[in-house]
């Protein structure tokens, strides 16, 4: 996913600016989404992440494996979204 969102930033620098706010907002709402999910059920991210395998490195109580995958995400998806979309940078006329 990194390569890919790296990829699409060498294609299109006018759009780098909105590949790492694609990245960072996604990550928001993913965490949003996660911190309701352990209010709703108790335990349960506990209980279906297989945290052993994992280097066992949490940003409160969330795996920065799982999150760095998630920023990277929503940096790759950012830049197919502006690839699918055919968008176009703004040109100033002043």
């Amino acid at each position: 996913m990194a390569i890919g969102a790296v990829a699409c930033i060498l294609c299109r620098p006018d759009h780098k600016l909105m590949t790492w706010v694609g990245g960072l907002l996604f990550l928001g709402c993913y965490w949003i989404c996660l911190e309701g999910l352990e209010w709703l059920s108790l335990g349960y991210l506990a209980a279906v992440q297989k945290l052993d395998d994992l280097n066992g490195y949490t940003v409160p109580d969330k795996p920065i494996e799982e999150l760095v995958f998630v920023w990277a995400f929503g940096m790759y998806w950012t830049g197919v979204y502006a690839h699918f979309t055919w968008q176009r940078p703004e040109i100033s006329k002043g």
